[in-house]
């Protein structure tokens, strides 16, 4: 602000929401501002979700796309290799930073705090791991995003009975009712499995157990099965208490194989079924038995040797079926005494074709960080950001502006509110990861100061006034200054009220200071 001067000064300073003012001042007292728009861009930035656990360090989030008829409680496979690569499809990669057996690892919904079932199928240590996880949101709906947890001290709460709609390792006879009391010719056996225990049952009577496991329209089962030399067995399905329904025969009798699918009429009762594989004796196989949405048609697939991979293998055929209940069966057909069919690893699922399938993962992430204060002014210093492996860290933002800052520890930064920063998320970018904040950092904008000025009645008098007001900001203003906020004059550089008295001519520097404590930049 000047006094008694015909010359215009030009002041350039920022004020919300990225404009450029430029002021000019006038001996008349009148100011006349020239604003240019610029464009800033718009951040990207989103709120973290809640963390399931701070015992664990790190997590990438998923989306896995619907599919039509997949529903809820879908069960979808996830391959979590240990070292470091390109994270697609069902391949995730924990960057040598999960436990080398991967009992760390958890999966939880998109609120990233409800944990998810898993089952691990496979795994190798330090190499990787194959787990079955199931999805609680309606993938015929809508995409599923999902969180995936590693890095703790953790151990294994891997369940197969908790993800599937059946799973069977072979270890009990509970729940099963058997055609005679479990023994040496029903029910578990150490002889065989994929691991030991199993199924068996001896191939006379016919010998039989079955149970409810909800083998229903849109899903798939799979199994293992293995007879000795000369025998052959029957795995009922969609049958209901009584055993009508139908079966799939693994026969290993050579030159009178009947192997394949039949309609069973109760659990002794059974059509021929028609050949549709030559089976060996004393071989282990795995079968699949994938039913469409009516419950009408069965899919049966089929490969040689052992496994706990319930996919389909390749294709016997496709049958007409009945669903007529929920109900499995067990069958030992009539080879003779002492000849045995073993049953491992009954998992059901549920299936539709095509499957849903696996989108995109997200970057690594770090625990939320914390805060303090929860607010400040544009272009303040100081405020203290909380988390976990800051230790080189290469970016801070406040709402996608990138930020001066300096790492403290590994769990401490401090940072200074960037001039053009908008109230949003708190981000740091560490070698190991981003962390992100759960609530947004209120920033306050800036005031513009302006005045109106009465010039001195004559020469070498002293009795010039200037009038500051206040733009922007919080739209309160407490204190006013025309030196700069320097002590001379003034003292301490402002006053409450925005009429200054007394001056003589001059150039004059005017700020004020919001509500929210936040000061303007000098105007001149």
């Amino acid at each position: 602000m000047t006094i008694k001067r015909q010359r215009y000064h030009t002041i350039e300073k920022m004020v919300k929401n990225n404009f450029l003012l430029k002021i000019k001042v006038s001996r008349t007292g009148i100011l006349t501002a020239l604003i240019f728009l610029f464009f800033a861009g718009t951040s990207a930035d989103t709120f973290a979700q809640a963390w399931f656990n701070n015992s664990w360090s790190y997590r990438k989030s998923h989306v896995i796309n619907l599919a039509a008829g997949a529903g809820t409680n879908y069960q979808v496979q996830v391959t979590v290799n240990y070292g470091s690569g390109t994270d697609a499809g069902g391949a995730v990669y924990c960057n040598s930073l999960c436990k080398t057996d991967f009992t760390d690892i958890r999966f939880t919904a998109a609120d990233g705090t409800t944990l998810l079932s898993h089952w691990i199928q496979s795994s190798t240590v330090s190499n990787n791991a194959v787990f079955w996880v199931k999805i609680p949101g309606d993938l015929s709906a809508a995409n599923q995003t999902i969180y995936m947890y590693y890095g703790a001290a953790a151990t294994t709460v891997s369940s197969g009975t908790n993800t599937f709609i059946y799973y069977d390792d072979g270890s009990s006879n509970t729940g099963w009712t058997g055609s005679t009391t479990f023994g040496t010719t029903l029910g578990t056996s150490s002889v065989l499995g994929n691991p030991v225990n199993s199924f068996r049952a001896v191939g006379t009577g016919p010998v039989y157990m079955y149970r409810n496991t909800g083998i229903v329209p849109n899903t798939f089962t799979f199994f293992n099965v293995y007879t000795v030399t000369a025998n052959l067995g029957n795995f009922f399905f969609q049958c209901n208490s009584a055993g009508l329904g139908q079966m799939y025969r693994l026969d290993s009798r050579g030159t009178t194989n009947y192997t394949g699918f039949a309609t069973t009429t109760n659990w002794i009762t059974w059509a021929t079924p028609g050949a549709s594989q030559t089976s060996s004796a004393n071989t282990w196989y795995q079968f699949g038995i994938a039913i469409n949405s009516s419950g009408t048609s069965s899919t049966l697939y089929y490969n040689a040797g052992t496994g706990t991979n319930p996919v389909p293998g390749t294709v016997l055929g496709t049958f007409t079926s009945t669903n007529s209940g929920t109900y499995i069966g067990l069958v030992g057909d009539g080879g003779g005494s002492g000849l045995f069919t073993y049953w491992d690893n009954i998992i059901t699922r549920k299936y539709v074709s095509p499957e849903p399938a696996h989108s995109t993962w997200g970057a690594q992430e770090l625990p939320p960080i914390t805060f303090s204060p929860a607010s400040g002014c544009q272009g303040v210093a100081g405020i203290v950001i909380t988390g976990t492996n800051f230790t080189g860290a290469t970016a801070v933002t406040f709402n996608g502006v990138p930020a001066g800052y300096t790492v403290n520890s590994s769990t401490q930064i401090t940072a200074t509110v960037p001039l053009s920063a908008t109230t949003g998320i708190i981000t740091v970018t560490a070698p190991t990861g981003i962390a992100t904040s759960l609530s947004s950092f209120t920033v306050n904008a800036l005031p513009a100061a302006s005045a109106i000025k009465t010039n001195i009645s004559c020469f070498n008098a002293n009795n010039g006034t200037i009038t500051v007001s206040g733009s922007g900001g919080s739209g309160s203003y407490t204190y006013y200054s025309i030196s700069n906020g320097l002590p001379p004059p003034i003292p301490n550089g402002y006053q409450a009220s925005p009429t200054f008295n007394g001056f003589g001519p001059g150039q004059y520097k005017i700020r004020v200071i919001d509500s929210n404590g936040c000061e303007s930049k000098p105007v001149q």
